[in-house]
C-alpha cells in the first residue's frame, strides 16, 4: 500500500540525517523519524491494533504526533485525529462513532498510547461542541 508512511521511509533511505522535524528542542532527522513511528506501529500491533482499524490521536502539536502519526499509517490503522482541547465526554463520543481501538494522547506532559474501551453506545445531544473536529460532527449526520 501507498501512503504518506512510504514517502517518508523512502525519504529515510535517501536523506537519514536529513532533518525532517525543526521544533524547540532541535530537530529530528528523517532516520530517527522513521524508526521511532516503526516503534509505535509495532507497539499498536501488540495492542491487538489491526490493519483498516481506527486509532484515535489527541496531542498537541509536538514532534511526539508527528511520529504517532506515521506510526499508525505504518501499522496500517486509520488516523481519528482528535483536538486536545476536546472534553472527556466528546472524546468518548468521537472514540465511540469511529470504534477507534487505541487512543494515543497526552496524560501527566507525556504522550501515551493504551487501548480505549469498548464504545458505549454515545449520548443523544443537539449537536457537538464547536470545538469538535469536522470528523465528530459528521458522524452525529
Amino acid at each position: 500500500m501507498f501512503n504518506l508512511a512510504v514517502i517518508l521511509r523512502e525519504s529515510a533511505k535517501a536523506a537519514p540525517g536529513k532533518a525532517a522535524i525543526r521544533h524547540d528542542g532541535g530537530a529530528m532527522t528523517y532516520a530517527e523519524l522513521d524508526v521511532l513511528s516503526d516503534a509505535v506501529a509495532e507497539g499498536l500491533a501488540v495492542l491487538g491494533v489491526r490493519p483498516g482499524d481506527a486509532v484515535g490521536l489527541q496531542l498537541p502539536n509536538i514532534p511526539e504526533f508527528v511520529v504517532a502519526y506515521f506510526g499508525i499509517l505504518k501499522n496500517g490503522a486509520v488516523v481519528v485525529p482528535l483536538n486536545p482541547l476536546l472534553k472527556a465526554r466528546e472524546v468518548a463520543y468521537c472514540l465511540g462513532g469511529s470504534r477507534a481501538r487505541a487512543l494515543i494522547t497526552w496524560t501527566q506532559r507525556r504522550p501515551t498510547v493504551g487501548r480505549s474501551s469498548p464504545p458505549r453506545a454515545p449520548t443523544p445531544r443537539p449537536s457537538c461542541s464547536p470545538r469538535a473536529p469536522p470528523a465528530c460532527r459528521r458522524a452525529r449526520s
